[in-house]
C-alpha cells in the first residue's frame, strides 16, 4: 500500500511538474513573442507602416484576432481611427471620438490597460449592435498625457491577467516609436505650411485629401471636398500691398478655424483661393457648412466695401465623395466647376457638382 500510494503521489508531482512546464513555456513564448514585437516596430520610418508591422506581428506572435489604433489629433482635440485590421467596418461607429468623451475620461482616469468580457462598459468605438465575440483589451498609449489606445480582439481564448505586462510593455514601446516617427514627420511637414499664413499649403490638399477619402472609403463614410474663392483680393493686394492681404487671408481663416469643425482641413490653395475637406460630412450637410463659409467671408466683404474702394465678393463650390465621384482629382475637378459656376452666377453663391 505503501508504495502504491507513493506512486500515486509520484505520478501527482509528475502532473503539477508538467503544468508548471507548460506554464514556462508558454511565458517563454510570450517573452519571446514579446521581443520578436518590439524588434520589428522599431525598424519602422512611417506611422502607416509602424502599425502595419504591429498589426502582424500581433497576430502572428501573440494570436490577436483583431486590432485597431486610435492616435490623437492635437488639431482636433479628438482620438482618430488611424487603422483597422479583423473587425468589421460597418459595426464601428465613431472613428472620431472626443477627448471630453466618458470612456476616454475613464482611460485617462485609470491610465492602466483595460481587459472586458462581453459588454461590460460601453466603448463608443462600436454601435449598439456590436457584440464581443471574445475578449477585448484596451491599451492605452502614452506619452506624458494620453496619445491614443490600441483595442484588441482575442476570439477563441480570453486575455491572462499575467498577460497584461506583456500588453503594457507593447503599449510603452509603440508610444516611444510613435513619438519617433511623429518628429520625423513633422520635419517633413514643415514643406506643407504656407509661410505667409501659417494656414496648410496645396500640397497637403491633396495628400490629404487622399488620405481622407481613403479613411472615408474604408469606413463607408461620406466626405465634401469645399473650394472657396475670394473675388476681388487680387485688387486688394494691388491696392493695399502683401502684408495687408496675407493679414487679412489669416484673419478669415482664424475665423474659419473657431467657427467650424476641428476636424475640418483648412488649406490655401492661392492668393485668392481656400479649401477645405469635411469628413464625415454629406451633400446635406455640406451645404451648411458653404452657409457658414459665405456668412464668415461676407462680414469681411462688408468691411472692405464699405472702407475702401473694392469689392470682395465670395464664391463657393463643393461635390462629395461618394455621391458625386470616387476618385480624389475627379472630386476636386467636380468641385473646381461648382466653383466656376458660383462665380459666373455673380458670386456669393454656393454651388454642388
Amino acid at each position: 500500500m505503501t508504495c502504491e500510494k507513493e506512486l500515486v503521489e509520484i505520478k501527482e508531482i509528475n502532473k503539477q511538474l508538467e503544468k508548471h512546464n507548460i506554464a514556462l513555456e508558454q511565458k517563454l513564448i510570450e517573452l519571446y513573442s514579446l521581443y520578436y514585437v518590439l524588434k520589428e516596430i522599431s525598424k519602422s520610418e512611417e506611422v502607416d507602416d509602424l502599425f502595419e508591422t504591429t498589426n502582424i506581428t500581433l497576430r502572428d506572435a501573440l494570436k490577436i484576432d483583431s486590432f485597431m489604433v486610435y492616435l490623437l489629433d492635437e488639431i482636433t482635440s479628438s482620438y482618430i481611427l488611424q487603422t483597422i485590421s479583423g473587425f468589421d467596418p460597418e459595426k464601428i461607429d465613431k472613428i472620431r471620438i472626443n477627448e471630453s468623451d466618458p470612456f476616454i475620461l475613464k482611460l485617462v482616469e485609470d491610465s492602466r490597460i483595460l481587459i472586458t468580457k462581453a459588454n461590460e462598459f460601453k466603448i463608443p468605438v462600436f454601435g449598439e449592435s456590436f457584440i464581443v465575440e471574445g475578449a477585448l483589451t484596451i491599451v492605452p498609449l502614452w506619452e506624458k498625457k494620453l496619445i491614443g489606445f490600441m483595442i484588441l480582439l482575442r476570439k477563441n481564448r480570453g486575455f491572462e491577467f499575467n498577460e497584461l505586462d506583456i500588453f503594457s510593455t507593447l503599449g510603452e514601446h509603440l508610444s516611444i516609436e510613435l513619438s519617433k516617427v511623429k518628429n520625423q514627420e513633422k520635419i517633413r511637414d514643415m514643406i506643407h505650411i504656407d509661410p505667409e499664413t501659417g494656414l496648410y499649403n496645396r500640397r497637403f490638399f491633396y495628400e490629404s485629401i487622399d488620405r481622407e477619402i481613403e479613411r472615408s472609403r474604408r469606413y463607408r463614410r461620406p466626405l465634401s471636398v469645399m473650394l472657396v474663392r475670394i473675388e476681388g483680393l487680387t485688387d486688394f493686394l494691388a491696392l493695399k500691398g502683401k502684408d495687408d492681404t496675407t493679414q487679412l487671408i489669416k484673419q478669415i481663416s482664424d475665423e474659419l478655424i473657431n467657427k467650424l469643425r476641428r476636424s475640418d482641413i483648412i488649406t490655401r490653395n492661392g492668393t485668392d483661393e481656400l479649401s477645405l475637406i469635411l469628413p464625415e460630412t454629406s451633400k446635406k450637410d455640406a451645404f451648411i457648412t458653404g452657409g457658414k463659409v459665405l456668412k464668415i467671408l461676407n462680414i469681411f466683404s462688408e468691411r472692405i466695401n464699405n472702407s475702401d474702394l473694392i469689392k470682395l465678393t465670395t464664391s463657393v463650390g463643393f461635390s462629395t465623395f461618394p455621391e458625386d465621384a470616387r476618385d480624389p482629382l475627379k472630386l476636386v475637378n467636380l468641385a473646381d466647376e461648382a466653383l466656376f459656376n458660383a462665380q459666373k452666377d455673380g458670386g456669393n453663391k454656393i454651388y454642388s457638382a
